[in-house]
């Protein structure tokens, strides 16, 4: 063994002991070797981390944004149709229409936008029969104003006879008849059944002044469609349809458009049919007793054709024409009696007024 060996288990000499700069150096070797390895992998681990919480800031940042506009849609909608409701109820026509228009695109936004606004089914299934009923009362009311009004009763005009004066038909009753198509299309009937509410929506129309409507492609077959007494004389209603949920009962139909029209199964007890286009038309299955159909113009189905019906070719048939027919009206009160006792009455010069179905006209 040489004197510079050092036995084992023996102390180095100070000749072989690191010196304290030596130590200090080794350590930092070995820190910074330690330094470059984890730096590494915290600068490889920081984009992950800032991605993860830029991630879930933005998640609920997003969740409050959501909640805010959903609540933002829905106050908007509301506005909305306070607005039309408002302007149905002015005293300015051309604000009831553009109230009317509103309050069908509203209610039919309320569907497209129901994933949006989270509504509730119920909620949209309500906003919608509200609108049904809106339209219904107007026009109910607005009749019972046109057929009241003195221009009217001093031409003779109402539900059963004769023609509305100049200038006509009032605009905003065919407006929102419109909106009432608009509202019962095929795509609403897809809408409304897809809410799952386990209801049916109603319409209630009756004795409604409608002459003239066009109506044509009509729906009213998937609701229940309360028309006892309404007047649909001359309107359009090419393609209509209706079902045995259809109380017709009592109405005026006389020179109506029905080409291909489907009233199988609907209540048309003493409906007044005469004059009408109906050509492919469907009976069967209609409830047609106390009806009054004598002439009319081209073929219709029917479970059993009723009795005396004059078949008229279908080519002969205008609807202008046949309005002007005033054998066609019924329901017209006897003309009123002169103010004085003494004086005979005036005499009239409008049509004998049409005979019920039970005199056997």
């Amino acid at each position: 063994m040489s004197t510079t060996d050092t036995p084992p288990g023996s102390e180095p000499s100070e000749q072989n002991r690191p010196s304290p700069n030596q130590r200090r150096t080794e350590w930092r070797n070995q820190a910074k070797a330690f330094i470059k390895v984890w730096g590494v992998r915290a600068a490889a681990a920081a984009p992950v981390l800032a991605i993860l919480v830029a991630a879930w800031v933005a998640t609920q940042g997003q969740i409050t944004v959501n909640r805010s506009n959903r609540a933002t849609l829905r106050q908007s909608e509301d506005a909305q149709l306070s607005t039309a409701i408002t302007a149905i109820g002015s005293n300015d026509t051309a604000e009831q229409i553009a109230g009317l228009l509103l309050l069908a695109r509203n209610t039919s936004n309320r569907f497209t936008l129901i994933d949006q606004t989270l509504e509730a089914p119920a909620d949209v299934y309500g906003d919608y029969t509200t609108a049904l009923q809106i339209l219904s009362g107007y026009l109910r009311s607005h009749s019972d104003m046109l057929l009241t009004s003195k221009a009217q009763t001093a031409a003779l005009f109402g539900r059963g006879y004769g023609l509305p004066p100049p200038p006509g038909f009032p605009l905003e009753i065919i407006y929102a008849a419109n909106q009432v198509r608009f509202l019962l299309a095929a795509n609403m009937e897809s809408k409304v059944g897809a809410l799952n509410v386990g209801a049916q929506p109603a319409i209630d129309l009756s004795n409604a002044e409608l002459i003239g409507q066009p109506w044509t492609d009509v729906n009213f077959g998937w609701l229940h469609a309360f028309m006892v007494g309404i007047d649909l004389r001359g309107a359009s209603l090419e393609s209509s349809q209706w079902s045995n949920n259809s109380n017709l009962s009592g109405s005026d139909l006389q020179c109506a458009d029905l080409l291909h029209a489907n009233f199988r199964g609907a209540n048309l007890s003493g409906a007044d049919l005469e004059g009408a286009y109906v050509q492919g038309a469907d009976f069967r299955g209609a409830n047609i007793k106390g009806a009054v159909f004598g002439q009319l113009y081209g073929k219709a189905k029917w479970s059993s054709q009723p009795s005396g019906i004059r078949t008229l070719f279908a080519h002969n048939w205008t609807s202008a024409a046949c309005m002007q027919n005033a054998s066609f009206w019924r329901g017209q009160p006897p003309p009123a009696s002169m103010p004085s006792a003494l004086s005979s009455p005036a005499p009239s010069s409008s049509p004998t007024p049409k005979p019920s179905a039970s005199t056997g006209k």
